[in-house]
């Protein structure tokens, strides 16, 4: 009983232990998803009125692939103009019915799953941009869905802009290859839900949009890329893996808890083991045969040589006792 009691016991810490290896796996794969970067591009008047913003973002290596992530977009976006993930250096455009928009107060959820780190999304946003006259002030405002190590913000002078003026101050300034110049601001990192906010103002005397103005190709963005299931199947939510988690680990304890309460249920209602008394060896009495009756020492008969009485020795021929006088036995 005791041996498969413990057998039994051996077995529950066992698939404790793997309920454990496998809860934890479940737990980490739901661990909050960071950024390793964060990179912001602002391009008004490009190629149409409203201004182009385009996210490229990069998931911690900390992130479990594939990933559901949710950016919380400004409410006055009308719709996504394309999301796309990177994988091997290209960007692939995530079909449209594996995204998600959901309004929710004054923003725009946008969901979807990447199986690879690197990510981008691109809308267009006519309120960031007002106008009067030759005066421009474009202001965006944004909110942090995830905490980033990193962070930049890009902003593309229109073409035959004047008096270009970026807060906060630009850290760096660049013309690419299109011929127009870009404004980088670089942010050490941003905090959960944390906002951040850019204002630029310019001139200019035409509504000529950048796009028909160009020194050469533009910079890299998702406009135009072909349609493709890059991220079709939904992963399970975050939520579901811990549960599962958790609930691994709640069937190994239940199992251990019940296998030790067998185990002192057993013990205590086995009856107790009765020492055997160790038994004297039996003793093999010999059966005497029964002798003659040993009479007592006043019963007994002294040779005939001798006086009954006294004891004297006797001559051979005498009748009585010459010491006593007592009369000879015979034999």
């Amino acid at each position: 009983m005791m041996g498969k009691t413990r057998k039994l016991l051996q077995a529950a810490v066992l698939l404790l232990s793997l309920f454990g290896v496998i809860g934890a796996t479940a737990a980490a794969q739901s661990a909050p998803i960071a950024l390793k970067s964060l990179e912001v591009e602002l391009w008004p008047e490009f190629d149409r009125p409203e201004t182009l913003v385009i996210y490229r973002a990069e998931l911690a290596p900390t992130a479990a692939l594939p990933a559901q992530v949710t950016f919380r977009l400004p409410g006055s976006v009308e719709s996504m103009h394309v999301v796309a993930v990177e994988r091997e250096g290209v960007l692939v455009e995530v079909s449209p019915d594996a995204i998600q928009l959901q309004r929710e107060n004054n923003s725009l959820l946008l969901t979807f799953s990447t199986p690879v780190p690197r990510i981008q999304f691109e809308y267009y946003d006519a309120s960031l941009l007002t106008k009067q006259g030759a005066e421009r002030q474009l202001k965006f405002e944004g909110v942090a869905s995830y905490p980033a190590e990193k962070v930049t913000f890009q902003v593309q002078e229109p073409f035959q802009t004047e008096k270009f003026t970026l807060t906060p101050p630009p850290s760096s300034t660049f013309v690419g290859g299109d011929g127009l110049t870009y404004r980088v601001v670089e942010v050490a990192g941003l905090a959960l839900n944390e906002t951040f906010t850019l204002t630029a103002n310019y001139s200019r005397s035409s509504d000529t949009l950048s796009a028909q103005n160009l020194a050469g190709p533009p910079a890299e963005h998702a406009a135009d890329l072909p349609v493709a299931p890059a991220a079709s199947a939904t992963p399970p939510l975050a939520n579901e893996n811990l549960t599962l988690g958790y609930t691994l680990i709640g069937i190994g304890v239940a199992l251990l808890v019940g296998v030790a309460g067998y185990w002192w249920w057993s013990k205590k209602a086995a009856p107790a083991k009765i020492r055997p008394v160790a038994r004297r060896p039996k003793r093999t009495a010999k059966r005497v045969e029964a002798s003659a009756p040993v009479a007592s020492p006043a019963a007994v008969s002294l040779p005939s040589k001798f006086c009954y009485r006294c004891g004297t020795a006797l001559r051979d021929d005498a009748h009585f006792c010459h010491a006593c006088g007592a009369e000879r036995r015979k034999e």
